[in-house]
């Protein structure tokens, strides 16, 4: 037979013309070869190989894997034959790229293939059984290149040589089927991108030309207006009353300050977009701030037959921030209700404070938004009114301008209405924990740039764990190795002298315990616990539980993350101290990022990109409904036996999954009709958008690879690689289960939300398709234990009472007489 020897350097079709139609072997080969030959899908193809390897070529279970060109590692794609407690293994376990060539240099070998010990400890893949071998045979496009390779148990003692041969020829097969399969699907893909692009050219051509027409506009009318008063003041002379004299010239002053005001909005949109205005960190009352506002409004408002009311919570609703920059973001907010809501309407503004997060909402009864401009109006230059005749002034600048400086701060924006004549609503939201540095000030040799790259990171670090802890307090603290010390490098929640003059040694108050011992601590009580008996500053602690992980880098506790006080008042638990554990991993992985600042400034900004994006994701995941829902994840995860490492990485991976929906357009989410090829495509890209946004935080590939496949389906039909059964992680399949059941229980656009018992059938409806079988019993009893609380959650809310106070703009106003 020729096959075995004539692989290296021959096509594969060349290789079949030399088999023996009475080979049993070759003739499974050539029946596999036309298989895979119809095969459009990479996992398909996996899967086809998987499931023909066991019957037909003496394998008793089988596993194929291919290469993560970023990870390099080999990750599972198909199983086929492994018993429930094998596929749990090997579904966990990744196979590097080093182990899988350094092996192949001692294992037996015979043409690509080769034959591992069973015993073998440094094969990573364990299968089960009395087996005295392992076969292994990888393909790609060269013995030194393996794109993937399929392995399996050998049933036969000693194989025979045609076997063999058989199956190093379909290895070099299947690297030939799973080339042109990849570069099909990169074409379709490439397709696609370009029908993306195409549209996203047109709305970019659309917006420039707004662009042009709206600042023509916005220039040559109020010149247009200066000059044919002040033509008429001129031609008049002596002949003019004094007051149509003075009319006249407080049109040209109103024109002028529109001017001016244009000018203004595009000077502080190309700053903002260059980043060179500068963001102060100022404490302040929002309630003032907006009353203040409210006050000068007063007569605009009443001018043009307006009614303004302004609500909000008891005392004072304390912010930190820019206050120049929020004083413009409320007035551009409420000179833009203004603008569309006709004589004799209403603006409410309503102020509240939940969970950390203030919260401005700033209602009219205006001309409303429709649904196809509400995705567009924070764009630049985008006008509602597109009209030849502008019934409405501005450039589109102010709304963008009012989503840069929300995203300075930290925040979100977005609008809502239910179309034309129905209002708009538009809503910020806001951090409101104080953010504490021990350098604030910076040191006089800092250079000022790097500083202030400094100083976000750990504002945005600090933030993202008290959103994701859900917690009002949360520092960080490092080791002072010149003076052996652990000092606070940042904090929210804490007063500024507490950070600049706290200082621990090893085993000195809870973080020093932590760093000494290099060992996460939880207290539920801090005054019933008598390991702190004797701790001095016990009463700089808000509240009685706390926790605290130390944060390791190379074997070395370099520092220690602590949180305190949790928003719903209750003590610290065991998935609190794993999900913190799983965040010190994390964060010390940022902060070698930042070590290399000069270095690689691609490197930083992916992981402030990164950071950025996870705490836009804890501050969606603050509700109530979606951490229990991960909580149930996380109880499934233990009962299924996970290890500690699986098990952090799947709590973790809970709270963060929908990383990438940062990166999709908020309206296009919410959009209620069906949506086209390239919209769900765009909805679709998130999965592998969050998976990008951790590679600059993530050192564990298990927590990318379950972002990543969080929406597979066991039965293929899921993107974005249609992965089948137990090739899809396993944390991915616990993460669809907790997902699917978060959206049903909510409203969404095109549905309305279901009742826990109608969740429930839903999931055992989708057994076996959408949903694992192996893994969906023991989530769905960890619902049902749960079921309570969740039933809880899900009653209807009270009515938030909002107090109102004196801010009320007179109501019932004359209209304003025009000229």
């Amino acid at each position: 037979m020729a096959i075995f020897g004539a692989w290296r350097g021959t096509k594969a079709t060349a290789v079949t013309d030399t088999v023996n139609p009475q080979d049993t072997d070759a003739v499974a080969v050539l029946q596999l070869f036309e298989a895979m030959r119809q095969q459009t899908e990479v996992q398909d193809l996996c899967q086809l190989l998987a499931d023909r390897l066991v019957p037909d070529f003496g394998f008793r279970a089988a596993s194929v894997r291919l290469l993560n060109t970023r990870t390099r590692l080999y990750e599972p794609r198909a199983f086929s034959g492994c018993s429930p407690s094998e596929l749990e293994k090997l579904s966990t376990t990744d196979v590097s790229e080093r182990q899988l060539l350094s092996l192949r240099e001692e294992a037996r070998g015979f043409g690509r293939g080769m034959c591992i010990e069973a015993q073998d400890s440094r094969w990573p893949e364990a299968f089960e059984g009395r087996h005295r071998e392992v076969g292994v045979f990888p393909f790609g496009d060269g013995p030194d290149r393996p794109i993937g390779f399929f392995a399996g148990p050998v049933v036969v003692a000693d194989p025979p040589a045609g076997m063999l041969e058989a199956l190093d020829l379909l290895a070099q097969l299947a690297a030939t089927e799973m080339n042109r399969v990849r570069l099909c699907s990169a074409l379709q893909r490439r397709d696609l991108d370009y029908a993306i692009v195409r549209e996203q050219l047109s709305e970019s051509q659309s917006l420039r030309e707004n662009l042009v027409a709206n600042v023509s506009h916005e220039l040559r009318t109020p010149l247009t207006s200066i000059k044919a008063y002040a033509e008429t003041l001129h031609r008049a002379g002596d002949e003019i009353d004094q007051a149509t004299e003075r009319e006249f010239v407080q049109v040209i002053l109103d024109e002028t300050e529109r001017l001016e005001q244009a000018f203004a909005d595009l000077i502080d949109t190309v700053q903002h977009n260059r980043g060179r205005l500068h963001t102060a960190r100022d404490r302040f009352d929002l309630m003032d701030l907006v009353q203040v506002i409210a006050d000068e409004k007063q007569l605009n408002f009443t001018e043009n037959g307006l009614n303004m009311r302004v609500f909000g919570p008891e005392g004072r609703l304390e912010l930190q921030g820019d206050r120049d920059s929020l004083v413009q973001l409320m007035e551009n907010l409420l000179n833009n209700a203004a603008k569309f809501t006709p004589t004799g309407g209403e603006v409410r503004v309503e102020l509240s404070e939940a969970q950390g997060i203030a919260r401005i909402v700033v209602k009219d009864t205006g001309i409303g938004i429709e649904r196809a401009d509400l995705r567009l109006i924070f764009d630049r230059f985008y006008q509602v009114d597109g009209s030849a005749t502008r019934a409405f002034g501005g450039q589109g600048l102010g709304l963008a301008l009012c989503r840069e400086i929300v995203a300075r701060h930290n925040g979100r924006i977005w609008a809502e209405s239910e179309g034309s004549g129905q209002g708009s609503r538009f809503v910020v939201e806001l951090p409101v924990r104080g953010f504490v540095s021990r350098n604030a000030d910076g040191d006089e040799g800092a250079v000022a740039a790097e500083r202030i790259e400094w100083e976000s990171f750990l504002q945005l670090s600090m933030q993202f764990v008290s959103e994701l802890l859900h917690t009002r307090v949360a520092s960080l603290m490092l080791v002072d190795e010149q003076r052996g010390v652990l000092r606070v490098e940042a904090a929210v929640g804490l007063e500024a002298e507490f950070v600049h003059q706290t200082a621990l040694g090893p085993g000195e108050g809870v973080a020093g315990m932590v760093w000494s011992s290099g060992r996460p601590l939880l207290v539920t009580d801090l005054d019933q616990d008598p390991r702190f008996s004797g701790l001095k500053n016990i009463a700089d602690y808000p509240a009685r539980s706390l926790l605290s992980a130390p944060l390791r880098s190379d074997g070395k506790v370099i520092g220690v993350v602590n949180v305190n006080a949790r928003l719903d008042g209750d003590a610290f638990d065991s998935d609190d101290e794993l999900m913190l554990c799983a965040v010190a991993d994390r964060l010390v992985r940022a902060l070698d990022g930042f070590e290399d600042y000069r270095k690689s400034w691609r490197r930083v900004n992916a992981v402030e990109e990164g950071v950025r994006a996870l705490l836009e994701v804890g501050r969606d995941r603050a509700s109530q409904l979606r951490e229990e829902l991960a909580r149930v994840g996380t109880a499934t995860a233990r009962r299924l036996g996970l290890s500690e490492e699986h098990l952090g990485a799947v709590a973790y991976a809970l709270r963060t999954y929908d990383l990438g929906l940062s990166a999709i357009d908020a309206e296009l989410l919410r959009k209620s009709d069906r949506l086209t090829p390239s919209e769900r495509a765009r909805v679709q890209e998130h999965t592998r958008r969050g998976a990008e946004l951790m590679d600059g935080l993530e050192p564990s590939p298990q927590v990318k690879r379950i972002i990543l496949h969080h929406h597979e389906n066991v039965s293929g039909s899921g993107y974005p690689e249609g992965l089948v059964g137990e090739a899809i992680p396993l944390g991915a399949r616990i993460v669809r289960l907790v997902d699917t059941t978060a959206a049903v229980l909510q409203d969404r656009p095109a549905r309305a939300k279901l009742d826990l018992d109608e969740a429930i059938a839903l999931l055992r409806a989708g057994l076996g398709n959408e949903f694992c079988p192996r893994i969906t019993p023991t989530f769905l009893k960890c619902l049902e234990e749960r079921s309570e609380a969740i039933a809880a959650i899900l009653s209807p809310e009270q009515d938030q009472s909002l107090s109102e106070k004196s801010i009320e703009v007179t109501a019932n106003v004359r209209p304003v007489v025009q000229h």
